[in-house]
């Protein structure tokens, strides 16, 4: 596997001017997901590259190329994350919430607070998509905020608090359906009227 992987690193840098923004966007990702230890070099030519072409990526592939260089550990320099961060201040606007949970993880991830335009642009447009987060993202964004020392809307705690609710209201309904038998049972299906298992066995 990793001689694989080294195949593949030296390959994109082979290409890598052929590369465009949703091009390292998911070839990032798809680095991040692997969970292995990448080419110094090969990080170093996808960070040139993004900068290069910073002006074509929209804010999910902001969004994921800031995520995936959290999860790899790679220090991107000052300079190309003051790029990036001024690239997702003007595409914010078209955040999907899973964007907006991305881009405040990554930044609690590298420890890293957000410059003042992208931290106002950030909350501003996450209370805009409040009731579109997942509980997932929801929790990784307040997450990154608690990290950084952010001040959450309240919406947000109030969000949270209202998916946990559901959650455990969800897992009382499970526990009450379930048979001490053999699993699930319909309600209007009497306890009484299933046989154990057992029952069927010879002893």
């Amino acid at each position: 596997e990793k001689a694989h992987l080294t195949a593949i690193s030296k390959r994109a840098i082979s290409v890598i001017s052929k590369f465009q923004a949703t091009d390292l966007a998911e070839f990032l990702w798809g680095l991040a997901k692997l969970g292995e230890s990448i080419d110094s070099r090969l990080m170093q030519e996808l960070t040139n590259r993004t900068a290069a072409t910073l002006s074509q990526f929209n804010s999910r592939e902001i969004a994921y190329t800031l995520w995936a260089f959290s999860i790899l550990d790679f220090t991107v320099e000052p300079t190309a994350l003051a790029n990036i961060a001024r690239r997702a201040t003007a595409t914010i606007g078209n955040s999907s919430a899973e964007d907006l949970s991305k881009i405040a993880y990554a930044h609690g991830q590298m420890r890293i607070r957000p410059d003042s335009t992208l931290l106002e642009a950030l909350k501003t447009r996450t209370v805009e998509k409040v009731h579109e987060f997942t509980p997932e993202d929801l929790s990784s964004l307040i997450w990154a905020f608690q990290i950084l020392g952010i001040e959450a809307d309240p919406v947000l705690a109030q969000t949270q608090a209202e998916h946990n609710a559901a959650k455990k209201t969800m897992a009382k309904t499970k526990s009450r359906s379930l048979s001490p038998v053999r699993g699930m049972v319909s309600p209007e299906v009497s306890r009484d009227s299933i046989k154990p298992e057992r029952s069927k066995r010879k002893v």
